[in-house]
Parts: C-alpha cells; sequence; structure tokens
C-alpha cells in the first residue's frame, strides 16, 4: 500500500468550496468579464482570469469549478445587476 492509496479513498470534491468572501468574488468576475470580452471565452483561460483579478489560479477554483461554472456565475451577476 503506498502514500497515495489512502487519498484515492477519499471522496473527491464535486462543488468548490463555499465562496465566503463576497468581494473576491466580484473581482474574479468583472476580471471573467475583462478577459471574454477581450478574447472571447473560448481563448480565454483560468489562468487568464486569474492574472486579471490579481489572485492566484488555484483561488478561482475555491470559488467556480471551471471556466463554464465562471460564466453562469458571470451571467448570474449580471442578470442581477440588471434587476
Amino acid at each position: 500500500m503506498n502514500a497515495h492509496s489512502d487519498k484515492d479513498k477519499q471522496a473527491k470534491r464535486t462543488s468548490p468550496r463555499p465562496a465566503d468572501d463576497p468581494q473576491r468574488r466580484a473581482t474574479i468576475l468583472f476580471a471573467a468579464q475583462v478577459c471574454f470580452a477581450q478574447d472571447g471565452f473560448h481563448r480565454t483561460t483560468m489562468r487568464a482570469v486569474a492574472r486579471q483579478a490579481g489572485l492566484a489560479e488555484g483561488t478561482l477554483y475555491h470559488h467556480f469549478r471551471g471556466k463554464d461554472d465562471l460564466l453562469l456565475g458571470l451571467f448570474g451577476a449580471l442578470g442581477e445587476q440588471a434587476r
């Protein structure tokens, strides 16, 4: 049995950690909006969004599962602003 076998038995996380910092989430969403506007959705990377936000790439994954989830979060935030 190796050291990795215990980790394999642990349940894999299926959702990101709860966003406990609304300001950081807003910063990420604004950075995503800028990146998507500049380069389009398909050409934008999570790394580019992290750089734009001034955060580590891993921090994004604490708030969003991936780029699709980030886009949905942006749509939600823009919808809230419109209301």
